[in-house]
């Protein structure tokens, strides 16, 4: 029993090191293995984190694990797997920020425990990876994580999966311990006046503070799709600001959804299989919403650079 424990430990090792090698070679082509979604983020130091989950192997046992991929601002480029993951549970949808004291990443994605995806975060310390924990473990299916990290706090926002339909929750830890400070709380659902597509009148979200938007699609028997947007203040309170969104009739297949400041302008967009979808605030309204075509030439974080880059741009009435 113990040489076939050691063989499969040997082959488990060589499938990591090979998928490992496999993903840093697609990377530096410009491509990412089959199944796979990626997240990369800029630090301030010049290095270029990137974040997947894929496949670590093949057959009865495989699982996937989350690999980390680093290009420093020399060129060199390192590609490891976060340790803990490389076992058979499945690892998905991992996210990133960058820590800004530190400027190394945070971590935050789904994993398998016994049937049941739970929420874990990990980080980069000097001296290498981090422990893997649990933050939210909550009845059902934990997926769809997001996270922004500021200098005291690490907020997450999350989907919990449930017969009825989903529900967003949000989480604050301390940053410099990662430490649950705040939460699990149950995002607000209850906006009875929704953003028409062909925009309306607005009212202002706060200056300060963070924003998730989120896109969901069966949260009201009956009705379409919807992004649901929160403002968090920066600090481990309650939620300060709900809106939401109506999409476009037809559309269906909602993905990633975001928002921000961009200059004195709020944005908030999603993106669809092949459109990203977005809308702003100006002359104290929302505008209807517009659309851009995302292909090959033109990918999610293409088109969000054009759209941060036409707010930021000045009018001529300014």
């Amino acid at each position: 029993m113990r040489g076939g424990r050691d063989a499969d430990h040997h082959a488990q090792a060589l499938s990591l090191r090979r998928a490992a090698v496999a993903w840093a070679l697609a990377a530096l082509a410009g491509v990412s293995p089959a199944g796979a979604s990626e997240q990369q983020k800029l630090a301030a130091t010049g290095t270029v984190h990137r974040v997947q989950s894929a496949v670590t192997s093949n057959g009865p046992g495989s699982g996937s694990a989350i690999l980390h991929r680093a290009q420093l601002p020399d060129g060199t480029v390192t590609s490891e797997i976060i340790p803990g993951t490389e076992d058979a549970r499945p690892d998905a949808e991992p996210v990133l920020e960058i820590d800004p004291v530190t400027q190394r990443p945070i971590v935050v994605w789904a994993r398998d425990t016994d049937g049941d995806f739970d929420i874990f975060v990990t980080r980069l310390e000097a001296s290498g990876w981090g422990p893997l924990r649990s933050v939210g473990a909550l009845a059902g299916q934990d997926r769809s994580p997001r996270v922004k990290v500021t200098p005291q706090w690490v907020h997450i926002v999350w989907r919990n999966e449930l017969p009825l339909g989903p529900q967003p929750y949000r989480l604050t830890l301390e940053r410099a311990t990662l430490k649950v400070a705040y939460g699990p709380e149950p995002l607000p659902l209850d906006d009875a006046d929704p953003i028409s597509p062909a925009g309306e009148t607005a009212t202002s979200p706060p200056n300060a503070g963070l924003f998730f938007a989120v896109p969901l699609t069966s949260v009201i028997t009956g009705a379409s799709p919807r992004v649901f947007l929160w403002g968090i203040q920066e600090e481990p309170t309650p939620v300060g600001y709900l809106e939401t969104f109506e999409v476009p009739p037809g559309v269906t297949d909602l993905g990633r959804a975001d928002a921000g400041w961009f200059g004195g302008r709020f944005a908030v967009w999603f993106v669809t299989r092949d459109k990203l979808f977005y809308t702003y605030q100006e002359g104290g309204a929302w505008t209807g919403m517009r659309q851009m075509q995302l292909d090959t030439s033109t990918p999610e974080s293409e088109a969000v650079g054009q759209l941060r880059e036409m707010l930021l741009r000045p009018r001529a009435s300014e």
